[in-house]
């Protein structure tokens, strides 16, 4: 895959799924993988439910942070730092 197929097929999954997540295609023991990190639990539950398991020839890998449940998670963690 050439690095414009890869930028290609990262704004595609950006289009069809939402522009809220993070998007990188690596090459992984089960093949080209395209994973996707989210903010938290809830959006990843989300997104998990639009994509599927392999999408456009490639495996579709949903990551989130454990420490990070819901949208309001978030909110508490930049009240502390500010």
């Amino acid at each position: 895959m050439t690095p414009i197929e890869r930028d290609d097929l990262i704004l595609e999954a950006a289009l069809e799924f939402g522009p809220e997540c993070m998007y990188d295609i690596s090459h992984t023991s089960l093949g080209n993988t395209l994973h996707i990190s989210t903010r938290h639990r809830a959006e990843a539950t989300r997104i998990r439910q639009q994509v599927p398991i392999s999408w456009l020839g490639l495996n579709t890998v949903v990551l989130y942070p454990t420490y990070t449940l819901c949208e309001a998670d978030i909110k508490k963690e930049e009240d502390i730092c500010y």
